[in-house]
């Protein structure tokens, strides 16, 4: 009583004062009310700065249902019932039912009884403002559970306070093309409503980027365990019927785009799991997918030596970019620049492009690397590992490495990659056809195998496979400039470094401050590395070099710390009785957390190692993976929550801080092996992918809205024969070899493009009607076979799996 007096004398008074309560009218009518709400009324509730006055009337009953009083709530749910106050169901034909407390209480197994009583303790701790700040943009089922602004709703939960995200018809709360969004909508409004609300609760004039490096200005809120505990697999949908290398988030978090060995590209809803798009185009594996900043495009390379990039919303081809004379490796837009591109490839080169022009009429510019790394070697071109000493960057006064291609230079190198690439696919058919098993190609000698740009722009890196990392600066005002076209060569400069690694590259990342850069390499080693000076060799009258004290400095890269893990006394011991050299684990991968304080290593002894970027020291070593990791991300906000996925079919969420694992989600059953993985932009939401062909999609979200999309989900032009696809030679666009002057999408619009599953069988009505309408799906049951993902296993038996495979940072172990 004490707890719910505070707010019922609110409520009276504001009725008295004839002012509504929390989202509902001050009138005693529950009929009236229900018609307003239902009419669009501001003042009844539907609108996105009011709280669903059902949903507190099914709070208050889940509560009066937990008490030892069966008689009160009866009494209150017949009430409730007969007057229409509890939130209703609306079905894909435009219909609203009433819904009873049972179904509710069904619908929304995460909502506990004890829900109200905890949202009115924190009202009472909290400002009053900032409270119904909170509630009047969240909802109460979604206030935050911990102190802070941020929440553990899901962003696709925004809008209900239940929890059902985006439940409505393709209408009054759609996005583009009609699909059904949450009320806040799939364009920035998300991030300017953040932006707003973090700026009334945060002084931004503290938020230097010395103090974020300092770590002084935390926006944690939760425990990690909390976080943990909330995120839940939510559904598993299969799309794609090869391996599923490449998947992650749009910039929004609405969307998730998939790459895979099909050569196609996937566009999906990541508020109901519902197929939006499917590229075609390429005709190798799909090697590596980015969105640009803009949230406009999307690019994909492949292993058919092509870039092409898509319009996100419309799924139509914006351009085709050719020129790569080997694999594309790696794609990335720039952070500050739309238009601009970068790829990466095996043939030596990195290539910056017009994302939005075919290299036909935009050719590139190009940045021979070998020709930088053969003059530092002495002009040997593509050295190896015995020429990784000394300096690895071209001195100072060395003229640009980049090129401008002309437009017959773009033509005859088009022509050479589609040729080769076709050969290539030729051999590996005729090999299949034979029965000869596939053997992954191994990156030849200066391959380019990683890339990355600094947040600002004005900086990218890349590294390669012998051994060396290259950094080259953009001026600022190129990148603001909306001239079209590639970036010109002279504006592209190569900056020099000190020193290197002993073995390939195998990833590199520019610290969230823009001021430190990660390097990781197979040597074992990771090395962060900071700006600094090193000195200009100037040759004296006589040819001799001047005293190097008195000369002037040059800017550069040079090594801070040097990671490498510490040597274990008994492996060197069991190595030494083998009579075996010591062994080196390689470094896969390494990453930053979001204050940079700490950096993690996914090592090729399954392990993840945290380090100190202050001390440049090993912090934890944990232990829980039984094979390759290759998915390695820290929480996009959140410094102490990391993720990591791997061969062994495990997803794991880890306290940075403690070492120790706070949640895995065990897919070993099902036999899969994790590829790739992402969180969403803003942290409440994993999606990995695996070799089925599957992506599977974990949140703090109930999963209702999720869970009625079909498993298998497949368009109709997917199942159209190459052999009955023309292809442009010079441009590579697509069309009918029946009907050439059309374009291939506008042949399989939506309204004829029909939802089948992987045998190429449309699904039946009432669902591909609701589906080509692009509405939620309310009563119709996602019938057929599902594949479940992976089960979840709680903090406790996660910490024991820790501690059963060796790690949780050194502690003890966990009481029975």
């Amino acid at each position: 009583a004490k707890i719910l007096n505070p707010l019922i004398h609110r409520a009276g008074r504001a009725a008295a004062s004839g002012h509504r309560v929390a989202g509902g009218h001050a009138s005693g009518d529950p009929m009236e009310h229900r018609d307003a709400r239902r009419a669009g009324d501001p003042a009844g509730g539907s609108g996105s700065d009011a709280v669903d006055a059902g949903e507190l009337h099914f709070l208050l009953l889940h509560y009066l249902r937990g008490l030892p009083t069966p008689e009160s709530a009866d009494a209150f749910e017949r009430y409730a019932t007969s007057a229409g106050l509890l939130p209703r169901r609306h079905d894909v034909f435009g219909g609203d039912h009433a819904q009873s407390y049972d179904e509710l209480a069904a619908k929304y197994p995460h909502v506990t009884h004890d829900r109200l009583v905890r949202l009115v303790s924190q009202a009472a701790a909290r400002d009053t403002g900032q409270a119904g700040h909170a509630i009047q943009h969240k909802g109460v089922l979604s206030w935050p559970v911990g102190r802070g602004g941020t929440g553990l709703a899901d962003a696709n939960d925004v809008a209900g306070a239940l929890g059902v995200g985006a439940e409505t018809l393709g209408g009054a709360a759609s996005g583009t093309e009609g699909y059904p969004v949450s009320k806040t909508g799939t364009d920035f409004r998300v991030a300017v409503e953040a932006a707003r609300t973090f700026a009334a609760r945060v002084d931004l004039t503290k938020l230097t980027l010395a103090a974020l490096r300092r770590g002084k200005q935390s926006t944690t809120c939760v425990p990690v365990s909390l976080l943990g505990s909330r995120i839940n697999p939510l559904t598993t949908i299969k799309g794609h019927r090869k391996e599923l290398y490449c998947v992650i988030f749009d910039k929004t978090g609405t969307q998730i785009v998939t790459g895979s060995d099909d050569t196609l590209v996937k566009i999906w809803c990541a508020s109901t799991g519902l197929l939006r798009h499917s590229l075609r185009g390429h005709t190798g594996e799909i090697s590596f997918l980015d969105v640009n900043c803009a949230n406009t495009l999307v690019a994909s390379g492949s292993f058919d030596y092509t870039v092409r990039t898509w319009f996100l919303e419309s799924g139509i081809p914006a351009a085709v970019l050719q020129g790569h004379q080997n694999i594309v490796s790696e794609v990335r837009f720039c952070p500050r620049s739309a238009r601009v591109l970068l790829s990466a490839s095996w043939d030596q080169t990195l290539r910056v492009w017009d994302a939005f022009a075919d290299s036909a009429t935009s050719p590139p510019t190009v940045l021979k690397l070998y020709a930088v790394e053969g003059e530092l070697d002495g002009g040997g071109g593509g050295a190896g590992i015995a020429g990784t000493t000394g300096v690895t960057a071209a001195p100072a006064g060395t003229p640009s490495v980049a090129v401008a291609e002309t437009l017959e230079e773009q033509r005859v190198l088009a022509a050479a990659a589609a040729t080769a690439a076709r050969a290539v696919q030729d051999r590996a058919a005729e090999a299949a056809t034979a029965g000869i098993q596939q053997i992954e190609p191994d990156p030849p000698v200066g391959a380019v195998m990683c890339t990355a740009w600094s947040v600002d722009g004005t900086l990218f890196a890349c590294g390669t496979t012998t051994c060396k990392t290259h950094v080259f600066s953009v001026p600022e005002s190129v990148l603001t400039s909306d001239k079209e076209g590639a970036v010109d060569p002279t504006e592209i400069n190569l900056v020099p470094m000190t020193g290197g690694h002993l073995h390939d590259v195998t990833s590199c990342a520019f610290s969230n401050s823009g001021e430190l850069l990660l390097t990781s390499s197979r040597d074992g080693q990771a090395k962060i590395w900071e700006r600094g000076y090193r000195p200009e060799t100037v040759v004296g009258k006589k040819g001799k070099p001047l005293d190097k004290t008195k000369q002037p400095g040059v800017g550069c890269w040079k090594v801070r710390a040097v990671l490498t893990t510490p040597a274990d006394v008994e492996a060197l011991r069991r190595q030494a009785r083998a009579r075996r050299g010591p062994v080196v684990y390689a470094v896969e991968q390494a990453v930053w957390s979001s204050d940079d304080q700490y950096v993690l290593t996914a090592m090729s002894d399954f392990t993840v190692r945290v380090w100190s970027v202050a001390g440049g020291t090993l912090v934890h070593t944990m232990r829980l993976h039984t094979n390759k990791v290759h998915v390695l991300q820290c929480h996009p906000h959140d410094s102490r929550i990391a993720m990591s996925a791997g061969h062994d079919g495990i997803v794991a969420v880890w306290d940075v801080v403690s070492g120790r694992c706070v949640r895995t989600y065990d897919g070993g059953e099902f036999d899969t092996l994790v590829l790739d993985g992402s969180w969403s932009p803003c942290g409440t939401s994993i999606v990995v992918s695996d070799e089925k062909g599957q992506w599977c999609l974990f949140g703090t979200g109930c999963g209702v809205h999720v869970s009625r999309a079909k498993h298998e989900q497949f368009f109709e032009s997917e199942f159209v024969l190459e052999t009955e696809i023309a292809r442009d030679a010079e441009t590579g666009a697509l069309s009918l070899a029946a009907n050439p002057d059309v374009p291939f999408h506008e042949q399989f619009l939506a309204a004829r493009n029909r939802l089948v599953d992987s045998l190429g069988n449309p699904y039946g009505e009432p669902y591909q009607s609701a589906f080509q309408q692009k509405r939620l799906i309310g009563v119709v049951p996602s019938s057929g076979t599902r594949v479940e993902p992976p089960k979840c296993v709680g903090a406790k038996e996660a910490e024991e799996a820790t501690f059963a495979a060796g790690g949780g940072g050194g502690g003890a172990p966990p009481p029975a």
